[in-house]
């Protein structure tokens, strides 16, 4: 019987997930295309993406630096130490 296929949850949203990746690795590469020409004199709404995408890095940045703190604080302060990241087999 030829008709419609279902392809299973887990399928879709591992293809959603891979669709979202590729998006994010897609503005961020324009994001850095951007800053560069930007850096030579691009027109103005280059300038305004420059911008948007240098803000982004510097908010990622320092909430990363953030995270570490904490995680640092947790083990000094007699914690675990273990944030509930990846190291363990969660199948």
């Amino acid at each position: 019987m030829i008709g419609p296929y279902r392809l299973p949850a887990r399928t879709v949203v591992v293809s959603m997930v891979g669709a979202v990746l590729i998006v994010v690795l897609l503005l961020v590469i324009g994001g850095g295309v951007c800053v560069v020409w930007a850096e030579r004199g691009g027109p103005g709404w280059v300038r305004v993406a420059a911008r948007i995408t240098l803000a982004a890095g510097e908010q990622i940045g320092r909430a990363e630096r953030r995270r570490r703190r904490r995680a640092r604080y947790r083990i000094t302060a007699g914690g675990s130490g273990d944030s509930g990241g990846s190291g363990g087999s969660g199948d």
